[in-house]
């Protein structure tokens, strides 16, 4: 019986391996210290899930029927107040989708502004996630080299040589995983600037944006002409430390996330 190819040529994702190889390991009763997965060192608020249990018993109906595909209107709104307190950028709820998680935002997006056979840019080393969704979309990956010696900032000059007509779009996550980077001005403002001029859609993972120990996380929609171009990846598994409920939102212009509702309807 067949197997479509185009899942047959991707390699297992390396790090979702080691997890399986964590758990398993723990199962069989070892102490097992995982850093194979960004899960947040501390549990999420307990003030937190006894409101979500009290309201989940008293309102199981409503906390368990289907949602319209967007989200809750009620959460993009408070999603919506929670970019204004730390980013101080206005962004309306019917421009931001609830995904499920980050990672599913990415593929949402990427199978709605490529075709097979379109460029992208990556940043190389970049979350192993980001390789098998590209490939999956028989994406043509170009790279530009993030080295320890630069404390993995983009090169700003191979930016701008690289992105050309033919690129569709930029992916990069700031802070970074596996890196830990988080880009500097000058690379932030050569990213945007480039988007704009060349046309190119630049998809910006912000999920560890909370997680920051030295500077401050770079607000690319702040840069002007951004909201021509920028489209944010963002989840709660970071900051609120819910990795396992699976939530994450997008936000960018209102004719992309109505594309993207669309395609995350072929999926309930």
């Amino acid at each position: 019986m067949k197997i479509s190819s185009k899942i047959l040529n991707i390699s297992p994702s390396p790090h979702r391996e080691l997890i399986a190889l964590a758990e398993e390991a723990r199962r069989k009763g070892l102490d097992v210290i995982n850093f194979t997965a960004g899960q947040p060192g501390l549990p999420p608020m307990h003030r937190a899930l006894e409101i979500f249990v009290k309201q989940l018993l008293e309102r199981p109906f409503e906390f368990s029927r289907y949602v319209p595909t967007q989200g809750i209107y009620e959460l993009r709104v408070e999603i919506s107040k929670d970019l204004k307190k730390y980013g101080g950028i206005d962004i309306d709820p019917q421009d931001i989708a609830i995904t499920t998680g980050g990672a599913e935002a990415i593929s949402l997006v990427l199978s709605i502004i490529t075709d097979p056979g379109d460029e992208i840019l990556l940043f190389d080393p970049c979350y192993s996630v980001y390789w098998g969704i590209t490939k999956f979309l028989n994406l043509k990956i170009i790279t530009c080299e993030q080295t320890i010696d630069n404390d993995f900032q983009p090169d700003p000059e191979c930016i701008k040589e690289k992105v050309t007509s033919k690129t569709t779009a930029i992916l990069l996550a700031s802070p970074d995983n596996p890196t830990s980077r988080v880009i500097s001005e000058e690379v932030a403002k050569t990213l945007i600037d480039v988007a704009i001029d060349k046309k190119v859609w630049l998809i910006y993972d912000e999920a560890y944006k909370h997680i920051v120990y030295e500077g401050s996380h770079i607000w690319l929609q702040k840069f002007k002409g951004a909201e021509e171009v920028l489209i944010s990846i963002n989840s709660f598994s970071k900051d609120l430390a819910i990795p396992g409920f699976r939530i994450g939102y997008v936000y960018g212009p209102r004719n992309l996330i109505k594309e993207i509702v669309k395609a995350k309807a072929l999926q309930l």
